[in-house]
C-alpha cells in the first residue's frame, strides 16, 4: 500500500511538472509567434477610423464619423481637414465644451431623424443650431397638458335624504370622482356638508397621489352671482380619499327660496379642480 501511494506520488509530481513545463513551452511559442506574426488575429488592437469618441461636457459617446457630418454642417467643418482637429485625450475622446444631457438628443436625432423634445423647445432648436442641424420639419405639435376641469352633479328629491347622498362616478383629469353630501350636516349642525372624494381609492397603488386646487360650488337656480363657493389646495391619497367643508353653507341660506338652491328639490353642486405642478428638488 505505501508502495503504491508513493508511486501515485511521483506520478503526480511528474504530471505537475509536466505540465509547467508544457505551459513555459505554451508561453515561449505563444509569445515568439506574435513577435514574428504567426498565429496572430489580424484586426484585433486597430482602431476603426470610422469611428468617432466624444466627451461632450463630461458625457462620453461613440458614433460613426458619417452619422455626425451626414447633417451637421459643425462636424463636416471638424473633419474636414481644413482646420486643425482637436487633440483627443489618452482614450481617444474629443472634448466639446456643450452640454452633455442636450447632446445626447442631437445625437439621436442626427441617427433616427427622431428627437425627443424637452420642456423647453426652443432651447433644444438652439442647441441644434448650434452644430448647424437643420431644424426638424414640420415640427410636432406638444400635446398641451390639461391643467383644470369641472363637472355638474344633481341631487333629486333632496328634502328625503336622511344622511347622506352620494353622486355618480365622473371623471376629472384622468381620475373618477364623486361628490358627498350631508343635507342636514356631518358634524355641523345646521349646515350642509359638502366634499369630494375619490371612490376608488383602495385600487390606487400606495404611492398614487394627487395634489390640487378643489373648488366646491353650489349653484343658484335664480343668478349665478348667488353661487355659494368654497375652496382649498389638498392631496388626495390612497388613504386620505374624502375632503370638503363640513361648514359648507348654512341649512337657512339653502333654504332660502330667493336664492333658489334647491330648485324642484334639486341640489347642483359643481366640482373644480386644477393641478398643482410640484417642481423637482
Amino acid at each position: 500500500k505505501q508502495h503504491h501511494r508513493s508511486r501515485l506520488l511521483s506520478l503526480d509530481m511528474t504530471s505537475d511538472k509536466d505540465n509547467n513545463n508544457n505551459n513555459n513551452n505554451n508561453n515561449s511559442n505563444s509569445s515568439s509567434s506574435s513577435g514574428s506574426g504567426g498565429g496572430a488575429i489580424r484586426g484585433v488592437g486597430r482602431v476603426d477610423p470610422e469611428i468617432v469618441k466624444l466627451n461632450v461636457g463630461g458625457r462620453k459617446f461613440e458614433t460613426m464619423k458619417s452619422t455626425l457630418t451626414a447633417r451637421s454642417a459643425y462636424f463636416r467643418a471638424l473633419f474636414s481637414g481644413q482646420y486643425k482637429e482637436p487633440k483627443a485625450d489618452e482614450e481617444g475622446f474629443i472634448f466639446i465644451d456643450r452640454d452633455g444631457k442636450k447632446f445626447k438628443r442631437v445625437i439621436s436625432y442626427l441617427r433616427d431623424n427622431v428627437i425627443d423634445f424637452p420642456t423647453n423647445v426652443e432651447d433644444m432648436l438652439n442647441e441644434l443650431e448650434y452644430y448647424g442641424v437643420d431644424r426638424p420639419q414640420p415640427l410636432k405639435k406638444v400635446k398641451t397638458l390639461q391643467m383644470s376641469d369641472s363637472f355638474v352633479c344633481q341631487f333629486r328629491r333632496f328634502s328625503r335624504a336622511v344622511t347622506n347622498l352620494t353622486s355618480e362616478p365622473f371623471d376629472m383629469l384622468g381620475v373618477s370622482w364623486c361628490v358627498v353630501i350631508y343635507p342636514k350636516g356631518n358634524k355641523e349642525a345646521d349646515c350642509l356638508s359638502v366634499y369630494l372624494s375619490v371612490p376608488d381609492s383602495d385600487m390606487k397603488p400606495e404611492s398614487w397621489y394627487r395634489k390640487c386646487h378643489m373648488t366646491l360650488e353650489v349653484i343658484s337656480g335664480r343668478d349665478p352671482k348667488l353661487n355659494i363657493q368654497n375652496t382649498t389646495t389638498t392631496k388626495f391619497t390612497q388613504d386620505s380619499y374624502c375632503y370638503g367643508f363640513p361648514k359648507f353653507m348654512t341649512l337657512e341660506t339653502l333654504n332660502d327660496p330667493e336664492s333658489e338652491f334647491l330648485l324642484d328639490d334639486t341640489l347642483c353642486v359643481c366640482a373644480k379642480i386644477e393641478r398643482v405642478i410640484e417642481p423637482f428638488v
